[in-house]
């Protein structure tokens, strides 16, 4: 069965998998590794402990059984929120089905996907899924200075500069979001932009 895990930073539960074997959208056209994929945080840290590792890899080979898809519905049918992919990202097009099984049958639960494999696999499959009321895709930008077009939803920034009026800005980073009215780094608390808002979420470098 999956192991949900939950990071220091985030109000709710995710899945890890490995981005050796999951992150397609990594790549640009010629082959070289996006600009914000170079210095992935996944690539750092705890990511890299060996319980960290063995849990990724355990997960990937659950996605690929057909006892994944009812597995999720069971542990996610009480959650409020669900973060897909703290670390990875969809793995082809039989996983992406799977996800969207699942959140169509979890109505109660919004659910943030972030990816960059937005313009991968099927499209009317992606459309679908991102025309769920309880689904937010964050379909991320390959840039870490602020540049992303109408279909992107998340981007990187390593200056506040760069910042747009189209933006929301992710404070988790600096100052954090307030918990019993005093700011706490990094953690998100009860912001749910992520989940929400329409504008394009800035996350600063780190």
């Amino acid at each position: 069965m999956v192991k949900l895990s939950q990071t220091s930073k985030m109000p709710c539960k995710s899945i890890s998998l490995p981005i050796e074997e999951t992150c397609s959208g990594k790549a640009e056209e010629d082959g070289s590794i996006k600009e914000v994929c170079e210095e992935c945080y996944a690539l750092n840290g705890a990511y890299n402990w060996p319980n960290s590792v063995n849990l990724k890899a355990h997960n990937l080979a659950e996605t690929k059984r057909d006892e994944f898809v009812p597995d999720m519905i069971n542990k996610l049918y009480k959650m409020l929120y669900f973060r897909w992919f703290d670390s990875g990202d969809v793995e082809n097009e039989i996983m992406l089905q799977k996800i969207y099984l699942i959140c169509l049958e979890t109505p109660s639960t919004f659910h943030w996907i972030p990816t960059k494999s937005r313009d991968l696999f099927d499209q009317d499959l992606w459309d679908a899924l991102s025309a769920l009321p309880n689904v937010m895709v964050r379909f991320s930008s390959p840039s870490k200075h602020g540049v992303y077009n109408d279909n992107h939803g998340s981007v990187v920034i390593s200056d506040k500069s760069e910042l747009t009026d189209q933006m929301f800005l992710c404070r988790a980073k600096s100052i954090g979001f307030k918990k019993n009215g005093k700011p706490n780094p990094k953690k998100c608390h009860n912001c749910r932009a992520c989940w929400y808002t329409q504008k394009v979420v800035a996350y600063e470098f780190h």
